[in-house]
């Protein structure tokens, strides 16, 4: 598909931004592309990857300990995104992102960055020739796992505009997705009740806070989104998101939204254009003490996002 012209390179006044955070294996990557798509929208798919590990060489979503200074780091890299400007990081920085070369080609932006360039200065001007910024991040590299982590961005109001979409997914999908690629054992081994309340439990306290919190930094910033309603009903649910994130509209999204409607294969597990059907319902295959224990061990979430226990 042929992207439209890139906007005349200049910064934009209070920037319209948007942070989706999510589980691994929650579908992320299926709702990042509906703004990758879109050639006014700058994706950055996951930086924290190259963040964690390159620089800090920890792993987080196998629950390995938050390295010192993670925090600022984080916050300083968000920040870079959210205003275009990145002269604050450091070359190790730079380095990392343009190392995860995979991770930055995954989005339209980066397509035609030459990385052996990449700098501080070819970020910027990557940024500012596109109108809006959307940041996914998986939410076991967001530091001590809390959306309130964000405070401090989304207080600086006269700088940009931020909002924040937590995408869930039901916790059984996710368990049995992470386990079919060997990211984690499965229900026979001891390990398995801790790693899946380690999943649910944050998602949670996220959403309860992001939803009852009376903090006035999050109020009309937050917005909770299932992985099956926008599966179920996209270009609806889409048109939503970005009425919610400012955003204009652009016809590449109807293409791209039709392209996935019309598509009859099944793709791998990291590929967008996947059987609908399956990627909801194919956890059920999955066996039945499984399914229980996954049931039992994210059961107030499960109930909180209208998730019913299955029946044989």
């Amino acid at each position: 598909m042929e992207r439209a012209t890139p906007l005349p390179q200049k910064p934009f006044s209070t920037r319209k931004n948007l942070i989706i955070i999510s589980p691994g294996r929650g579908g992320s990557s299926f709702l990042g592309s509906l703004f990758n798509e879109n050639p006014h929208v700058m994706y950055s798919f996951e930086p924290f990857f190259a963040i964690t590990r390159k620089i800090f060489h920890v792993d987080l979503d196998k629950g390995e300990k938050e390295p010192k200074n993670y925090k600022q780091a984080f916050l300083r890299v968000i920040d870079g995104f959210l205003k275009c400007d990145f002269a604050n990081l450091s070359k190790t920085t730079i380095s990392a992102l343009s190392k995860s070369g995979w991770h930055l080609l995954k989005s339209n932006a980066f397509s035609k960055v030459n990385l052996k360039q990449f700098s501080s200065a070819l970020l910027t001007s990557t940024c500012e020739n596109h109108k809006y910024t959307v940041i996914k991040i998986l939410s076991a590299r967001v530091p001590n796992k809390t959306i309130e982590t964000f405070k401090e961005l989304f207080q600086q109001q006269s700088h940009y505009d931020v909002k924040l979409v937590h995408l869930v997914r039901d916790p059984r999908a996710v368990v049995n997705s992470r386990v079919n690629l060997k990211w984690m054992k499965d229900h026979l081994h001891p390990s398995f009740s801790d790693n899946v309340r380690r999943i649910c439990n944050p998602i949670l306290q996220n959403i309860r806070f992001g939803l009852f919190s009376p903090s006035s930094w999050l109020k009309n910033r937050f917005k909770i989104l299932r992985y099956e309603d926008l599966v179920g009903n996209t270009v609806n649910i889409t048109r939503e998101l970005y009425r919610f994130a400012g955003f204009d509209w652009s016809t590449s999204i109807d293409e791209w939204i039709s392209q996935l409607a019309n598509n009859s294969k099944q793709g791998t597990e990291y590929c967008v254009f996947r059987n609908a059907t399956a990627a909801i319902h194919g956890w059920k295959n999955a066996p039945k003490p499984f399914i229980k224990a996954v049931e039992d061990e994210c059961r107030d979430l499960m109930d909180f996002l209208g998730y019913e226990k299955y029946t044989y």
